[in-house]
């Protein structure tokens, strides 16, 4: 067996974390064609008030700053928000879901192959919005004028805007922006300092497109720890809860991390691969089953602990001595 081929036997052999930089810095060179940087913008009204004068009686009554304290003001019940909040619950879930980290402020790094899915979900996710708006906005002088009954002493006109206005501090977007190439950099600057623009922006770039990887393999990793600890018992020695969700979602997450691997990383279709074929045909209800017959409860235990010695071997090849995923 050669050296990559132990590189990506999950069971029996550990995967070395140089092979796998290189592996990295190996797929980094095609980055730009295989995926692009999104970003998704949220804005949404807080609904919130901060009472100054409130704020002020508070303070000078207990005889502290005026800076150890500040009252706000709930403007509207949260109940009227709730669909809005679940729209864009929605979209950063799909936001998250389909691409890996990159940067802050909404950025994150989009595999081309998954473009058309992070489209779909995220154009269902603004349309829920969309509608959630529009009930919104439909019943927004109804709930104003219940907020001046609700709040009474704390009730401030002046602290709401119009609907007309409302409808601009609601919205949810996303676009798309290539990721930037060093060599592509060019200004009216210096030849010195063009490469030195030019080296911070490979190095920007190489340093977050390691860290895409790595947060991909922490979240591979946490995953398979939580099934395995959902397969354990708990501190009474009885067996954990176990969901449907619990298998369902590790199953989901083997299917789209091919897809997610935009570094190349031989270890990730491998990894995929054996949580697939450990998890084929796994009767959850068995799993799940509890019952007074003492020798049925210890088959139960014994199937249990066996898929659990299966992950166990899968995550300890996957990430080697590294605690990946461990919490």
């Amino acid at each position: 067996m050669n050296n990559y081929e132990h590189n990506v036997d999950l069971v029996n052999h550990k995967v070395s974390p140089h092979r796998l930089d290189a592996a990295a810095k190996a797929g980094a060179a095609a980055i730009y064609q295989k995926a692009v940087i999104v970003t998704l913008t949220v804005q949404q009204w807080r609904a919130v008030s901060v009472r100054r004068d409130v704020t002020a009686q508070l303070t000078a009554s207990h005889q502290v700053p005026k800076t150890a304290a500040k009252v706000q003001a709930n403007l509207i019940e949260p109940q009227y928000l709730r669909g809005l909040w679940s729209a864009i619950t929605a979209a950063r879930s799909a936001h998250k879901r389909y691409s890996l980290v990159w940067g802050g402020d909404g950025q994150r790094l989009l595999p081309l192959d998954r473009s058309h899915q992070y489209e779909t979900a995220m154009h269902a996710a603004m349309d829920q919005f969309e509608r959630e708006k529009t009930i919104f906005l439909a019943e927004y002088n109804n709930i104003k004028a219940s907020a001046a009954t609700a709040l009474g002493v704390f009730f401030d006109p002046n602290a709401y805007p119009t609907a007309a206005e409302l409808r601009h501090k609601f919205s949810v977007s996303y676009h798309f922006l290539p990721i930037p190439q060093a060599a592509h950099f060019s200004a009216n600057v210096t030849r010195a300092q063009c490469e030195k623009i030019r080296a911070s922006i490979d190095e920007i770039v190489q340093r977050r497109l390691h860290e895409a990887h790595q947060s991909l393999r922490q979240e591979i990793g946490a995953s398979i720890r939580h099934l395995i600890k959902q397969l354990g018992v708990d501190a009474a020695g009885e067996p954990r809860a176990l969901h449907k969700a619990a298998f369902s979602n590790l199953l989901e997450l083997a299917d789209e991390i091919p897809a997610l691997n935009v570094t190349s990383d031989p270890a990730i279709p491998a990894v995929s691969a054996a949580l697939k074929t450990a998890l084929a045909d796994q009767d959850l209800k068995y799993f799940r089953r509890r019952s007074r017959d003492t020798k049925e409860t210890e088959r139960t235990q014994r199937q249990r602990e066996a898929l659990s010695r299966k992950l166990e071997a899968i995550i300890d090849g996957f990430c080697g001595n590294s605690k990946i995923g461990e919490h």
